[in-house]
Formats: structure tokens, C-alpha cells, sequence
């Protein structure tokens, strides 16, 4: 326990948050087998990042990836907008999915 400057603060009694899970964000729930797990799966309609998802870089997601494990990492690009210059979006919905199955998922203790 820390005190400073009158509050009271208790170290170490958060909760590991769970492993992450991108399964949910898929529109078709047909995923038994984790290796069976192809490109063509598609996304759920309307999703909403800081809601459904988070952005982040891949090196931060290998990096939460190992430390909480995950069921496969769902990889995206960033597009120039072609209605305001020098901006950028993600383009959630690509043509070509890209997913990248993570088979082996390293947890540290």
C-alpha cells in the first residue's frame, strides 16, 4: 500500500485480464478447429473500435499476445483517405482478409 500526499493507493490487487479473444468480431461463428482457420472468414458488420476492438501495432499484439495468449490475430491496413490529405484510416473491411493463426501461444509466469 502507498500513501501520498493523503491517498491511499493498493499495489498488486488488480486482475490479470483473460486471454485475448477475436472470435466474437467474426460474422460467421464456423470455427471448431482453430487450425482449420482460412482467410475467407469475414468480419462482423459495423464494428466499432473501442467497443468491439482495439488497435494496435502487430509488435504490441505479439507482445500482449505472449504475455495473455490469444486465439488468432486478425490483421489489418491503413489507407490514405482519399477526402482528407495526409490522413489515414484502417480498412477494417478489405477485400483480401488476412489472418494470421497463432498455434502456439507463449505465456509468461
Amino acid at each position: 500500500m502507498i500513501d501520498f500526499l493523503g491517498i491511499t493507493q493498493h499495489i498488486g490487487t488488480y486482475t490479470k485480464p483473460g486471454r485475448i479473444t477475436n472470435r466474437p468480431l467474426l460474422k460467421y461463428d464456423v470455427v471448431d478447429d482453430l487450425g482449420s482457420l482460412t482467410g475467407d472468414l469475414e468480419l462482423r458488420e459495423h464494428l466499432l473500435e473501442h467497443h468491439d476492438y482495439e488497435v494496435v501495432s502487430r509488435k504490441v499484439f505479439s507482445v500482449l499476445a505472449r504475455w495473455y495468449g490469444c486465439d488468432f490475430e486478425i490483421a489489418r491496413g491503413m489507407k490514405e483517405d482519399p477526402f482528407k490529405k495526409n490522413k489515414f484510416f484502417l480498412d477494417l473491411y478489405p477485400g483480401n482478409q488476412i489472418f494470421s493463426i497463432k498455434r502456439e501461444v507463449l505465456s509468461l509466469k
